[in-house]
């Protein structure tokens, strides 16, 4: 979630309704000027249809099948306007510009990971933070992503699928960031974060921030630098 001063943007919705409300009480956001729906795996989207009439605007990658669709339709027949965007869309946010950076116009695959939406906030002030979320695209994508964002350090990004070991090193080093958030359940089959990505962002100077251990997190500038809060779940 990102609080600009024209409303919150949430980047998908987990599939747990009970934390996702429980976020929108804890952060006081009843409404969202943009949902960032980065694609259609059940863990990113599944809990999509509770926000039905609480959205402005919903940015999508390519739907992958009749459900997904459905879904989109659920959210427009629900009075959102419904784009699916791809590389070089974007849109003001009064402090903020959303770039979109991926996915392509031509996909490189099937839809799913690496056809993720990929967003930059950029800050028009020096006291908010920039923003990158890069979905679950893999290495190979990574690759091609990396060009657009030469010089452009951020402060915060969202580590892509959940901390897992398909990552490129050399993308994270270019960005420099200072923190990066690492979306995952705790005790997940999986066993991400992987201990390799944990050990890549420490060497690159990005400190792994977990929700598994943290819980809800809120990142803000104060004089001292970053600032973090978080509330344990449960």
């Amino acid at each position: 979630m990102i609080n600009t001063d024209v409303g919150a943007v949430l980047v998908d919705t987990g599939d747990d309704a009970q934390k996702l409300r429980e976020c929108l009480h804890l952060l006081g956001v009843s409404r969202l000027r943009y949902l960032v729906l980065t694609h259609f795996d059940i863990d990113h989207m599944g809990q999509a249809p509770i926000l039905a009439g609480r959205v402005d605007t919903v940015l999508s990658g390519p739907p992958d099948n009749d459900l997904d669709r459905a879904l989109l339709r659920e959210l427009s027949d629900a009075g959102a306007a419904v784009l699916q965007v791809a590389k070089g869309d974007s849109a003001e946010l009064g402090d903020y510009t959303l770039e979109v950076l991926w996915p392509l116009s031509s996909p490189i695959g099937e839809p799913g990971n690496d056809s993720s939406v990929v967003i930059l906030l950029v800050p028009h002030t020096e006291d908010t933070l920039s923003f990158l979320g890069l979905g679950d695209l893999g290495e190979r994508a990574q690759q091609m992503l990396m060009p657009q964002l030469a010089g452009r350090k951020v402060d915060v990004v969202k580590v892509s699928h959940h901390g897992s070991r398909d990552q490129l090193p050399a993308l994270y080093r270019q960005l420099d960031a200072d923190v990066g958030l690492i979306g995952v359940g705790r005790d997940n089959r999986y066993s991400h974060p992987t201990e390799q990505t944990l050990q890549m962002l420490q060497s690159v100077g990005t400190m792994p921030i977990r929700s598994d251990e943290r819980g809800t997190i809120t990142l803000h500038r104060s004089e001292q630098g970053i600032e973090l809060w978080s509330v344990r779940d449960g």
